[in-house]
């Protein structure tokens, strides 16, 4: 593990990557070592529900120990935990899912980690770092982390962006899903033929996009996009109209074709019906 001073520095710490850039691995990693650091004490490690503490934490967690070749002991029930043995003793690390955050109240933690954040609703996740704040009182290296594709600005932005203006305490890393060697090699580029831009700029690329507006025109541009004619400046061409046929909302629009061209002339909206 890397020394304390190097990786323990900052109390809040966020990795913000990519689909495929190896959050999960680094949390387990990172959950590890801080357990290292703090023998005889507690941590948390938590998923966004217990579907992915199951499916996606645990399996990544056992690859992890039987690859370093720390010795260990894993409890399903009543809660899912590991008890991590090492040299000087051991530390206890509780498995648990962000939606139960209020199950926390009354521990006390040397270190936390939480696993894809932004996936959170936002109002969930803030008061769940809220808790798992106050939660952090015990052992000699106190830290909180999480790992998570960004999902336009929320939880992650607003603390590690919005709020860190002049505090020291928090410290974001944004890396790519191409830093990660390990991924197939068709990988990136069927993300690449699946994805529009902006949404290649959030998960492959970890980049903080808007991804609630302009989903349909994120590609419209003011300046190459825009006309200014209308069905007047063509008297003799044919009008093609796209029409959509609702109750009580039928919509269109009006266009003409000028050297293969499609212009946008006109639309239609709010016509009562079909007839209208």
């Amino acid at each position: 593990f890397p020394s304390h001073d190097i990786a323990t520095s900052i109390k809040y710490l966020g990795l913000v990557t990519g689909y495929g850039g190896g959050k999960t691995h680094s949390l387990c990693i990172k959950a590890l070592h801080l357990a290292s650091l703090n023998i005889g004490h507690r941590g948390a490690i938590l998923e966004p529900t217990n579907v992915m503490v199951r499916d996606v934490l645990v399996p990544t967690m056992e690859n992890v120990l039987q690859h370093l070749g720390i010795r260990y002991h894993y409890r399903v029930s009543p809660y899912p935990e590991y008890t991590v043995y090492f040299k000087g003793g051991k530390t206890q690390i509780l498995l648990r899912s962000a939606e139960n955050y209020r199950r926390l109240a009354g521990l006390n933690l040397a270190f936390y980690g939480v696993d894809e954040a932004d996936t959170i609703d936002k109002d969930t996740a803030i008061k769940m770092w809220r808790m798992l704040q106050s939660r952090l009182r015990t052992g000699r290296v106190r830290q909180g982390f999480t790992t998570s594709t960004p999902e336009g600005f929320g939880f992650l932005h607003e603390f590690f962006v919005e709020q860190a203006d002049g505090k020291t305490d928090r410290r974001l890393i944004q890396a790519s899903s191409r830093d990660n060697p390990f991924l197939p090699e068709d990988f990136i580029e069927s993300l690449l033929s699946t994805y529009p831009e902006n949404l290649i700029n959030a998960y492959i690329d970890g980049q903080f996009v808007n991804l609630t507006t302009g989903n349909v025109y994120y590609a419209f541009s003011r300046h190459e996009n825009r006309t200014k004619k209308t069905i007047d400046d063509y008297p003799k061409h044919i009008l093609h109209v796209g029409c959509d046929f609702n109750v009580n909302n039928t919509s269109g629009v009006v266009s003409v074709i000028d050297n293969n061209n499609v212009f946008v002339l006109d639309e239609i909206v709010g016509a009562y019906n079909t007839e209208a």
